[in-house]
């Protein structure tokens, strides 16, 4: 479907030539084969809706045998022609815009535009309207709107915590002093690892087209021509047929109207062309996309390492004993994490609305880049944690017995508490880092500037022409009625000479 074509210099009570009226209607025989094109393909849809239904009400009431498949086959006709249908339609599309764009180039621009000035007597010349046409309508719409959500996480942890001990007791054999050797050696290994990701996606797309017809046309009722106005443009246009105005050859060109000489003549056809009135229409053809993504994968490690060695001797002698320990101890931290948040918005809009001025507003729509929260403070008190946990399951306290140690690494519920509190602590939570609020023109703004080109279109008071109603106003027109406002009385008495000079009447 089409927009109107339309010429913004041709204004309702101005001064028209013929060709311009002559290339809008060359230009609409252009689009005609597209628009019909368009209405076949239209009319093929709506078959086929209604065939799948008819086909559907048959099965529904038993019919069977040759007269279903026979009707199965009619479907699948029907479904051709639309295929058809379509694929001659994208052809008829491009052959007839290139043609348009070959046509207008070929021509002179239409935004700017220069004419003589109208000989109507405006304020005496009221436009009123009147129901000459009627209201019609043809609508398409096409939309399309797609939302994908995607999540996914996954995470991992591990606490590892050995205990080893070992004793051995002896006696001196030079001197018989009982002796006491123990090792006490512990282990303890933490890691965890998580991993999310989330994808948010908005498609959508929706296109209208829409052309109206409307009612009430326009009319310069009734038309008052100011006469020196109308002298003046008649001899602008017509330089090589120009009126004078002494009163004897006012009176000639009046009286000389109906000569067959003058009808004879190349100038006897010369007339001014007036747009007096006018029906209307306006069109409504738009389009706009929008594409929102918002994507966030996140992925966070930590390990932790701890051990611990302890040698204890201790010797019984008759008169004293004598004891003593040493010991090493070791710990490492580490933790990483990497961020990708990224946030795209697109959005493509047209409108070509052709006899009305519709409403367009903006919406907002909302993006968001998320971070961690690696500041110092927090990163500290991540690798304090990750030390704690570690090595409270590494640390041997003073005095242990390495027999004692060893069962405590059994406890099950030493493993439950460090891993609660290794996973609390170790891992950075995501924060809103930019949140902006974009105004777009969405499909919500789309449905409104419809809303109010429809309800405009409905009241009537717009549009643009087309079909003319044009005023023709040849040479001795122009005579009478100069005559009749400066020589009603022939050619004498102030008025007269007022006339003559080309002066405005009181």
């Amino acid at each position: 479907m089409t927009s109107i074509p339309y010429d913004p210099s041709l204004v309702l009570g101005q001064l028209v030539y013929p060709n311009q009226i002559e290339e809008l209607m060359e230009q609409a025989e252009i689009q005609k084969p597209q628009d019909r094109a368009n209405d076949k393909f239209n009319t093929m849809v709506l078959s086929v809706y209604k065939f799948e239904r008819i086909f559907q009400q048959m099965i529904n009431m038993g019919v069977e045998g040759k007269n279903l498949e026979e009707l199965r086959k009619q479907k699948g006709a029907v479904k051709a022609e639309m295929v058809a249908s379509a694929i001659d339609l994208g052809k008829t599309t491009i052959v007839a815009q290139q043609k348009i764009f070959e046509y207008k180039m070929a021509r002179q621009q239409k935004q700017i535009s220069m004419s003589i000035e109208s000989p109507i007597d405006f304020p005496n010349s009221p436009v009123i309207q009147f129901p000459a046409s009627f209201d019609t309508m043809k609508f398409d719409v096409q939309m399309f709107r797609n939302e994908e959500m995607d999540q996914s996480s996954s995470a991992h942890a591990s606490s590892v915590a050995t205990k080893v001990g070992l004793a051995v007791m002896g006696t001196n054999p030079s001197d018989g002093a009982q002796y006491t050797v123990g090792v006490d050696a512990s282990f303890s290994s933490s890691h965890s690892m998580a991993q999310t990701a989330e994808k948010h996606e908005i498609d959508s797309t929706i296109v209208i087209t829409c052309v109206a017809s409307h009612r009430m046309a326009d009319l310069i009722e009734p038309c008052i021509l100011h006469p020196v106005k109308l002298l003046n443009s008649w001899n602008a246009l017509f330089p090589n047929d120009q009126l004078q105005t002494d009163p004897q050859r006012m009176f000639m060109v009046a009286m000389e109207a109906d000569a067959e000489d003058r009808k004879e003549s190349p100038e006897g056809n010369n007339a001014i062309s007036l747009l007096s009135g006018c029906t209307k229409s306006s069109s409504f053809i738009g389009y706009v996309h929008i594409l929102k993504s918002d994507e966030t994968t996140s992925k966070q490690r930590s390990d932790s390492v701890a051990s611990a060695l302890q040698v204890s001797i201790e010797r019984d002698w008759q008169v004293q004993s004598m004891s003593g320990n040493f010991g090493v101890s070791a710990s490492a931290q580490s933790t990483a994490a990497s961020l990708l948040s990224t946030s795209g918005l697109q959005n493509s809009c047209s409108f070509t609305v052709t006899g009305v001025i519709p409403t367009i507003e903006c919406h907002t729509v909302e993006t968001t880049v998320k971070k961690m929260q690696p500041d110092s403070q927090t990163v500290m008190k991540q690798l304090g944690t990750l030390n704690e946990a570690t090595n409270s399951g590494a640390i041997i306290e003073k005095g242990d017995r390495a027999s004692d140690n060893v069962g405590e690494a059994k406890i099950g519920g030493q493993f439950i508490s460090l891993n609660n509190e290794y996973l609390k602590e170790s891992v950075s939570a995501l924060s809103e880092y930019d949140k902006t609020q974009n105004q777009v023109i969405d499909l919500n703004s789309m449905w409104t500037a419809f809303d109010d080109y429809r309800d405009k279109v409905r009241e009537g008071n717009c549009g643009v022409p087309n079909n003319f109603f044009i005023k023709q106003i040849k040479k001795e027109d122009v005579a009478k009625n100069y005559i009749r406002t400066f020589y009603p009385n022939g050619g004498t008495g102030p008025e007269a000479m007022k006339g003559a000079l080309g002066q405005q009447s009181s």
